[in-house]
């Protein structure tokens, strides 16, 4: 009996067929957007931000001065920075050498951040202010706390930044370590003649000024570079009136959004060296900038991969310029640009390969004038390999070429012309 064939097989086997489909597809995209996230992940900059309210309101307030800091870095290092605000109200400096001592979290952010940023010690000094202001500060001058207070921070600010530094030792980045100093609020309530205040300011105002003077010389000291608030809100007199200005709100002690800003702009003056100078992989593209999201930018590459930068030396190194003079433009150097004069020193370098011959205009893979002039410290480097790439591994990263294949062929050369024709990368 011959066997009926189902009228639904067709229908089952295209079922079936979509069914695989859809999944592929859904694995794909998964895949890539797993990659997209590591990208995203591995292009972040963590800034670990130790200090009081100041600093939590500093990330807080979309107008705060960490989240200011915060957009600077994504506009100028085409990155996506990360705030852990690891600040307390209220903390004074013996507390935040308490957690940073012992709390384990506070250490490891620190320790796998890349910009720290610190200020500490306001609530040191209005505390000893309220002391002094009621007549408890102890010694025949009522000045005894305040005496202890100057002597107590300075060794506690020590002890933080011994800390900071110990916990960062072992970070295979550089980090950079910003601190500003402390702001007087009230300086006018402080100058007023009546009770409770009494011109209290001119006997508080001198042991501020020597706190902030510690963390001056600290920051000098720990190659820590120092935000100066303390003068942008109180004057070089240190008498200026920061609430007049608009600077602190009603309640005498937090900065309003213009005094966020001022100390926003006090901390993005000083910039972000030194993690803007690295180069882990020495491809003439700092690490910052392969962390970032722009590949125009260098961005979306790896800090520690020498070939996904596909910067070459121009022009094509030779046996008759590789020692021109310094400044000479005939002198091959690396611009940290991929353009057509890069494109064009891998097409001259078209037909040469390890333990090869030279090419038709006489130059050779297995030269080392590239080290010779100082654009490697590897003496194995040789200067064919300055030229060599491969395809990325991964097509919708086009950018991010792989290690050479030993021979400089023209697909070799239109791969670096490819990417100068889709925009190229600047690192500069």
């Amino acid at each position: 009996m011959k066997k009926r064939r189902s009228k639904n097989g067709p229908l089952l086997i295209l079922l079936a067929i979509t069914c695989l489909f859809f999944l592929a597809v859904f694995f794909l995209v998964r895949q890539n957007a797993l990659k997209l996230f590591n990208v995203k992940a591995a292009g972040s900059i963590t800034i670990a931000a130790l200090g009081d309210s100041i600093t939590v309101t500093g990330a807080s307030n979309s107008n705060g001065w960490l989240n200011q800091y915060k957009t600077d870095i994504n506009n100028n290092l085409q990155t996506s920075a990360q705030i852990i605000d690891l600040g307390t109200v209220g903390i004074t400096s013996q507390q935040l050498l308490d957690s940073v001592t012992n709390n384990q979290v506070y250490r490891q952010q620190i320790a796998n951040a890349q910009i720290i940023t610190l200020e500490i010690g306001y609530n040191d000094f209005f505390q000893n202010r309220g002391l002094y202001q009621f007549g408890t500060c102890g010694g025949s001058d009522n000045q005894d706390c305040l005496r202890s207070m100057v002597t107590n921070f300075d060794n506690n600010w020590n002890s933080i930044v011994s800390q900071i530094k110990s916990l960062t030792a072992n970070n295979s980045q550089n980090v950079a370590f910003r601190v500003f100093d402390i702001y007087y609020s009230v300086t006018v309530a402080d100058q007023l003649p009546s009770a409770p205040y009494n011109g209290q300011f001119y006997v508080l105002n001198p042991y501020l000024n020597q706190m902030n003077s510690h963390i001056a010389q600290s920051a000098s000291q720990n190659s820590f570079l120092l935000g100066t608030v303390h003068q942008a809100y109180n004057g070089t007199s240190g008498a200026e009136d920061p609430v007049a200005k608009g600077y602190i709100l009603p309640d005498a002690i937090h900065p309003t959004d213009l005094g966020h800003t001022i100390i926003a702009d006090r901390m993005l003056a000083l910039q972000y060296e030194p993690i803007t100078a690295t180069d882990t992989d020495l491809d003439g593209c700092s690490d910052v900038k392969e962390l970032g999201n722009d590949w125009k930018l260098g961005g979306q590459r790896d800090p520690n991969s020498r070939w996904d930068f596909y910067d070459v030396p121009v022009p094509a190194i030779s046996a008759t310029n590789w020692n021109l003079p310094l400044g000479d433009p005939g002198r091959p150097k690396l611009d940290r640009v991929i353009g057509a004069t890069d494109a064009q020193a891998v097409f001259a370098y078209i037909g040469t390969k390890a333990g090869g011959p030279a090419n038709s205009k006489g130059l050779s893979y297995d030269t080392h004038y590239g080290y010779m002039m100082g654009l490697t410290n590897d003496p194995n480097f040789t200067d064919g390999m300055f030229y060599d790439r491969t395809l990325a591994s991964d097509p919708n990263q086009f950018w991010r070429t792989n290690q050479p294949a030993g021979t400089i062929t023209t697909t070799t050369a239109q791969l670096e012309f490819s990417l100068y024709s889709r925009g190229g990368s600047n690192c500069n």
